[in-house]
């Protein structure tokens, strides 16, 4: 898209959030949020890959602490684990003051959030897409908030950049999302892989193989390092 621009950000976190990130991070070392899936302004779902400090035994145990000890996480579901990563869901709520400060953000600035990010117990890792003049707009005011963010790297954004299906090709995302559209995927299906082949134009056998292959490379994308 013209003039867009997507920017790499180091953020350092103000004082508000500190408390919580001492208790979020007591025993992870990082953690990715790979997507946001929101039911409204006020709750979100995070798809987030938990990397756990050294010596950490009971992973699926602390995750509970967790939900007990931060008042906006609502559930985690829990997708893999083991001693050294978790991928879970995680349901909660967003503070009431960062509500009212990304919507105004988001509607001064005309930026938004891309994912993956990355968050530390120090900073975190962000990347903004807008305009030179918006994000460094956003960033001046978000300093004024108190939180110091850094430009590390600067890179043309494009409108065929799809976060985690960026790794399918495009006649792979096309079938898939033909699959999607007509209801294969649905739970009981609305339709069969014959049908939906038909309309594309190509053999079922060639359908699901389009299917198979875009669902291991979105897997790989989110299980493999």
């Amino acid at each position: 898209m013209f003039g867009l621009k997507r920017f790499k950000i180091r953020l350092d976190y103000n004082e508000y959030v500190k408390p919580f990130l001492k208790i979020l991070f007591e025993d992870i070392d990082y953690i990715i949020v790979q997507q946001q899936f929101t039911t409204s302004i006020k709750d979100f779902i995070l798809l987030c890959e938990i990397s756990w400090k050294r010596g950490i035994t009971d992973p699926e145990e602390r995750l509970l602490k967790l939900k007990k000890d931060i008042f906006a996480i609502e559930d985690i579901t829990v997708i893999k684990t083991d001693k050294k990563r978790t991928l879970c869901f995680i349901k909660g709520i967003h503070d009431e003051m960062y509500i009212e400060l990304f919507s105004f953000l988001t509607k001064k600035f005309h930026s938004f959030l891309e994912y993956p990010m990355t968050a530390r117990e120090d900073f975190g890792i962000i990347t903004l897409v807008g305009t030179p003049k918006d994000v460094t707009g956003l960033m001046k005011h978000m300093e004024e908030f108190g939180s110091g963010m850094e430009i590390i790297a600067v890179t043309n954004y494009s409108t065929r950049d799809r976060g985690i299906l960026s790794v399918l090709t495009e006649k792979q995302l096309s079938v898939l999302k033909s699959a999607y559209d007509q209801g294969f995927f649905s739970h009981p299906r609305k339709t069969t892989a014959r049908k939906v082949s038909k309309k594309l134009g190509i053999a079922h056998t060639t359908f699901l193989t389009h299917v198979r292959k875009s669902q291991n490379r979105i897997l790989a994308a989110l299980f493999e390092n």
